[in-house]
């Protein structure tokens, strides 16, 4: 995190660190997930603790291809 800090510089002072943060973090983690269940969306939800309608929501914002 301090290495992100200093490599963004003056763009953390526009007050959406968290947003951007997050939004990466969930990008990563819901690719490997879906590669972990082989792109199986009930059991990818299961384990994030989502329902299927937010995953796919979040597959599509985050343009993670499930299972690939």
């Amino acid at each position: 995190m301090h290495e992100y800090m200093q490599t963004m510089g003056d763009h953390c002072a526009q007050g959406d660190l968290y947003t951007l943060m997050i939004s990466q973090v969930e990008q990563i983690m819901f690719k490997v997930v879906l590669d972990h269940v082989e792109g199986n969306l009930s059991q990818a939800a299961s384990i994030l603790g989502i329902n299927r309608a937010t995953l796919r929501k979040k597959i599509k914002q985050y343009r993670v291809r499930d299972g690939s």
